[in-house]
């Protein structure tokens, strides 16, 4: 800040008038210069604070770029990559290494490194050769006097420290302070929870895989169980309404198709209609757990249908064996991602639900007007 202006010589013959306004311009000219010297300093904090955050945008970029890279380079190369973590790391005189890393440590270069050379939270003191970059997140750069890197030095929460006779041939660029340090500790931290985490979500996604895998079976099973539960019972307790609904399957398949897809779209406000009333509402659950029954029954009806026509065990089937059969194979047909979709809602299930209608349920009475029956003993008029 500006230095405040000396304070004016005072004659001594002046007037006390003149004392006073000269006593008023030295008060006004020290206040100028603290108000001058406050923005200046409000500046400079301003100044610093951005450089600051500028600074550790800069490092979190570092970090970010240098993890993905490295991630990047490690898929491709074998098993001269070395990497500590928790631990001090030293490459040894003699020893060449594709490229070292070290996660909360120190490493030391004491041969070859042929890429980059990184410490995370920890110092990285180099005497040997680098031909890469050397950078140290979270600690200081210790050049030797037998030093030589090839690339750039940086020091991110820490110093570099170059000894007379080290060699860099690219930039060299330190960025200390206690508070970057604390940051560049957090990213160390975060990044490392990262690459957990990602770890941890690739593990997850194959339980994921299994779990799929388990649970479709496990569907499969379910769906076997339950529809040959209720076509085993069907055909030993309702026989004739099972071979009515099989007849009326065969004889009729498109009829059956449109009749079911009209009367499923028809279902769903009959339904509706009937809940509006107190009454309404048993008659409607009644319709729909009826409607239900009646197309799994027909469901496994179809499945005898075809497991009648599988050319296994000619001769040596029986009905149990026939509804297995089809229903196995309609089910196994089913779990087709799109083709099972396709095939469920616009083929079996309205062929289903249209037999059902058609025959009412296997009970389709005698067609035409009932005869009516006289007494024999009754005379003639």
């Amino acid at each position: 800040p500006p230095a405040p202006p000396a304070p004016p010589v005072m004659d001594a013959n002046a007037t006390p008038e003149e004392r006073a306004l000269a006593r008023e311009e030295a008060d006004r000219a020290r206040e100028e210069a603290r108000e001058e010297a406050r923005r200046a300093r409000e500046e400079a904090k301003q100044a610093a604070k951005e450089e600051a955050e500028a600074t550790k945008e800069r490092i979190r970029e570092e970090i970010r770029s240098f993890r993905d890279s490295f991630k990047h380079k490690k898929g491709k190369r074998g098993a001269r990559d070395v990497v500590a973590r928790g631990q001090n790391l030293e490459v040894k005189e003699g020893e060449s290494v594709e490229s070292a890393v070290v996660y909360g440590g120190n490493l030391i270069v004491k041969g070859t490194v042929e890429d980059d050379a990184v410490a995370f939270g920890g110092n990285l003191e180099i005497q040997g050769h680098v031909e890469g970059d050397a950078h140290a997140f979270g600690g200081n750069v210790i050049l030797g006097p037998n030093a030589q890197v090839e690339g750039d030095v940086s020091a991110f929460g820490g110093q570099v420290q170059k000894a007379d006779g080290a060699i860099v041939e690219g930039s060299l660029e330190s960025f200390g302070g206690a508070g970057l340090g604390r940051m560049v500790a957090g990213e160390i931290k975060r990044g490392m929870q990262e690459g957990q985490n990602h770890d941890a979500s690739a593990d997850a996604s194959d339980d994921d895989d299994d779990h799929d895998r388990g649970g479709g079976l496990a569907s499969f099973i379910l769906q076997f169980a339950l529809l040959f539960g209720l076509g085993f019972l069907g055909q030993m307790f309702f026989p004739a309404r099972m071979k009515e609904l099989g007849d009326e399957i065969r004889a009729n398949p498109r009829r059956n198709i449109l009749v079911g897809i009209v009367g499923a779209l028809a279902l769903m406000p009959l339904a509706f209609v009937l809940c509006i009333t107190i009454i309404g509402i048993p008659v409607a659950f009644a319709l729909l757990v009826a409607s239900m029954l009646g197309t799994a029954l027909s469901y496994a009806a179809i499945a005898s249908e075809v497991g009648t026509r599988l050319p296994v065990m000619r001769g040596r089937k029986t009905q149990a064996v026939v509804l297995a059969l089809g229903l196995g194979l309609i089910l196994l047909v089913s779990h087709i991602p799109v083709l099972g979709v396709l095939l469920n809602l616009f083929l079996l299930i309205p062929l289903a639900f249209g037999a059902v209608i058609r025959t009412r349920f296997g009970y389709r009475g005698g067609r035409g007007m009932p005869e009516p029956i006289f007494p024999r003993s009754e005379n003639p008029v």
